[in-house]
């Protein structure tokens, strides 16, 4: 799963094993998939692989890949799989305002230095932080831990 891909895909090897055929036949594709790294990759082609659930059935379409990762589930599939869920009303950034409520709105003319920023916010930027309350997470031990490439750094937080 990677809820950062907008693509379901899969190596040409993960494929063949799939389709137990040792050339199985593909679609052609003018997708141009975009790396996290920033470089192009040109899929071979792309298929349907149906993903049996046991409540229902899903056909999903993959771009086939040479290389060797496993099968990489996009967002939009792992949420119509019901393996991720999005909680649009508990976005941080939303906005809500009641009809009667007079809006204003204060505008800077400038960006805040960083240094102002820093000072200002210093316990935000200190120690470690802690949420209220306790969560409990339940870990599948069937399931092989994988660390995921570190991110890239926005540029507005590169110095």
């Amino acid at each position: 799963m990677d809820c950062g891909s907008t693509c379901n895909v899969i190596s040409y090897k993960e494929y063949c094993k799939i389709a137990q055929d040792g050339n199985p036949k593909l679609q052609k594709t003018d997708a141009k998939l975009r790396l996290y790294d920033g470089s192009v990759m040109l899929p071979l082609g792309c298929c349907e692989l149906r993903c049996n659930q046991p409540a229902s059935s899903y056909l999903l379409k993959f771009q086939v890949v040479d290389s060797n990762q496993k099968p990489l589930l996009s967002a939009a599939t792992c949420e119509q799989l019901g393996l991720l869920t999005v909680n649009h009303q508990e976005r941080v950034n939303a906005l809500t305002v009641q009809k009667d409520t007079p809006v204003t709105t204060k505008v800077t003319s400038s960006p805040l230095p960083q240094e102002c920023i820093l000072n200002k916010y210093s316990d935000v930027f200190n120690g470690l932080g802690t949420l209220p309350g306790e969560y409990h997470m339940d870990i599948d031990t069937k399931v092989k831990a994988v660390q995921a490439q570190p991110r890239r750094v926005a540029v507005a937080l590169k110095s």
